[in-house]
């Protein structure tokens, strides 16, 4: 379940008696400075969140961060790359500092996220950067408003936010929201992937979070006017539409929805017919598979385990052996489909230890012969 999606441009155009067709040309009158204009973007998506965090797994948003900064070099934009282990709070903060300077005035300076966020009672939001758990999103984790402040320091006229946040906060239903409305301000546009109280949503057919797979879409061309420019009027309305109607077809119902209780003008965001650059994934190595024979030791227990390949193999009572039991027979042929590593000794007590701190259990009494202690203490950690 996804994303919450905000989208935050900062504009000093002017007012105009007729607004919406006076804000389209605003922004198209930008177009010859926008596209010499050096304009950058700092884009991060985690995935892999480990599951001593207390966070959930994503199974796309990482792939939303590689589609999206390729989108974003097609249009001429300057990338900073940050996915899973890279995506710590220092380097995601220092990279947006970087981009607010490089950006000139008639440039753009954009973020986006895509990965889990936190809301506190106090209406703090928070991003859920590589290594902070859940107990710890509200002291380790990336304020958003930090990030807005870093944002507001550039020269650059349009500064846009893209937050593609998981909605279920830690210790949650999946229903509740994980971010409070930001307080909308002169030049501030919100623009949430569903409505409140309901789900964002990924899908493995687009093997993308719902509304980033439109908002590409969009970016793309496909939220073009006549004139093959894309500003952020082009991009709510087509989102508007082709979340709602696709999601219906789905069989749910995701709705996006924009506040932009004080903002003014338009931006121009995109033009169309620029060819996607496709990131291409690195090839796959497989490697080989253990074979007969082979030993290793397991660093969560110490222990060596030797590997058994898969095979078929008679069990049962042999033909002529006249003490077979009753379990024994019939004797039949048993398939193992997958190889398997068996421990080559019983477990010692040094791995049972090691599991025992692991999961806070204690170690039993040593064992006695006549009241004499075999092991005392468990000294011994080699034994069984």
């Amino acid at each position: 379940m996804r994303p919450l999606l905000l989208l935050l441009p900062y504009l000093l155009l002017a007012q105009a008696p007729d607004p919406n067709q006076a804000k389209r040309v605003a922004a198209v009158a930008q177009r010859e400075p926008f596209l010499r204009a050096a304009k950058a973007a700092v884009i991060v998506g985690i995935s892999d969140y480990p599951p001593e965090t207390g966070m959930t797994q994503l199974n796309f948003a990482k792939a939303d961060a590689d589609a999206m900064a390729a989108a974003l070099r097609a249009q001429g934009y300057s990338v900073r790359l940050l996915t899973d282990g890279r995506a710590t709070r220092s380097l995601i903060t220092s990279a947006v500092r970087e981009a607010a300077q490089i950006a000139d005035p008639f440039g753009a300076v954009l973020f986006f996220f895509s990965g889990h966020g936190f809301a506190t009672s106090a209406a703090k939001n928070f991003l859920v950067t590589s290594g902070v758990t859940a107990e710890d999103v509200a002291k380790e984790g990336l304020s958003l408003e930090e990030l807005q402040a870093e944002m507001q320091r550039s020269p650059a006229r349009q500064k846009m936010m893209f937050i593609d946040a998981c909605r279920n906060e830690p210790g949650k239903s999946a229903s509740a929201r994980s971010f409070s409305d930001l307080q909308a301000s002169s030049g501030l546009r919100v623009l949430l992937s569903t409505q409140s109280g309901k789900m964002s949503f990924e899908n493995d057919s687009l093997k993308q979070g719902v509304f980033t797979h439109f908002l590409l879409r969009g970016m793309g061309g496909e939220a073009a006017g006549a004139d093959g420019l894309v500003t952020f009027r082009d991009l709510s309305d087509f989102l508007a539409s082709s979340v709602r109607r696709w999601s219906f077809e789905q069989g749910f119902t995701q709705v996006p929805v924009e506040r932009s209780d004080e903002a003014s003008g338009d931006f121009l965001l995109a033009r169309a017919n620029v060819a996607p650059v496709v990131p291409v994934p690195p090839p796959v190595v497989i490697p080989a598979g253990p074979k007969r024979g082979d030993v290793k030791t397991n660093s969560k227990d110490g222990q060596r385990y030797a590997f058994i390949p898969g095979g078929t193999f008679r069990m049962g009572c042999s033909e002529g052996d006249n003490q077979c039991g009753g379990e024994e027979k019939p004797a039949r042929d048993v398939t193992i489909s997958k190889g398997f590593w068996l421990g080559q000794t019983e477990v010692t007590v040094e791995a049972y230890r090691r599991f025992a701190s692991a999961v806070g259990r204690n170690l039993p009494d040593e064992p006695k012969f006549m009241d004499r202690p075999l092991n005392p203490g468990w000294a011994n950690g080699k034994v069984p």
